[in-house]
């Protein structure tokens, strides 16, 4: 299958949640400028596979998680728009229309945001928990229920997967009580019971795990008792927007 051509809508939305003024992003959209659309699905209007062309979409085998996730508005309706990282030559996208909008272009995005600033998505409060202050910052935002961790050398804000995450966290604190362990969602609803370095060493312990980011692990301490890595006082600090 050779592909087709993104029409109009579709590079429009895709290019709307991928600012050219953040290098990790702009770097995406230019490796994926070539890329056609190998598959669609039946059923669901809107969710894409890209690669290049000529590439076989059945050797696409997993899904990656989000690289970039915004809603933006294009021939007057409103799209959620969710774009996975490239894994094996391959993209997933999903344009999923929402409402009719007098809107045009980007609404909102998580692409966006930098720290200091409220959610993308309602502008309510997010909490910042800053490994390297104000270049590498694990963000929870409550009432959107997301969490995403900002890496300021590429600007890009990488969406973590909430229960994979907090189990990261519950394994750093030892817990046990299983009512807290198998509920994920605890981390939105009571967000005082995690300390700023309970969620940071789970960051770091789950970085170890997936590889999300390069970090340099020198800045923090190790203690060897434990295998884990500490911060050191003078990198670690807290903002609350």
């Amino acid at each position: 299958m050779s592909g087709r051509e993104l029409n109009n809508r579709e590079r429009f939305l895709i290019n709307s949640v991928l600012p050219s003024n953040k290098k990790g992003y702009l770097e995406f959209k230019q490796k994926i400028s070539e890329f056609v659309v190998l598959r669609e699905d039946e059923f669901f209007e809107g969710n894409l596979l890209l690669g290049k062309r000529g590439a076989d979409a059945s050797d696409f085998s997993e899904s990656a998680p989000t690289f970039a996730l915004g809603y933006s508005a294009y021939g007057g309706n409103a799209y959620f728009v969710t774009i996975g990282e490239e894994r094996d030559g391959f993209v997933e996208v999903t344009l999923r229309k929402d409402k009719e909008t007098d809107s045009n272009g980007l609404i909102w995005s998580y692409s966006e945001w930098r720290p200091g600033f409220k959610a993308p998505e309602d502008s309510s409060a997010v909490r910042e928990v800053h490994l390297i202050k104000n270049k590498l910052v694990v963000a929870i935002a409550p009432q959107s229920r997301k969490i995403w961790v900002y890496e300021a050398d590429s600007g890009v804000n990488y969406i973590l997967p909430v229960a994979n995450f907090y189990n990261e966290i519950m394994r750093v604190k030892e817990e046990k009580n299983p009512e807290i362990v198998l509920n994920p969602q605890r981390i939105f609803d009571y967000p005082d019971e995690l300390t700023d370095e309970e969620i940071g060493q789970g960051f770091l312990t789950y970085n170890e795990y997936v590889g999300k980011l390069e970090i340099d692990y020198g800045l923090f301490k190790k203690n060897e008792n434990e295998g884990r890595h500490l911060f050191f006082r003078k990198i670690f600090g807290k903002q609350n927007a």
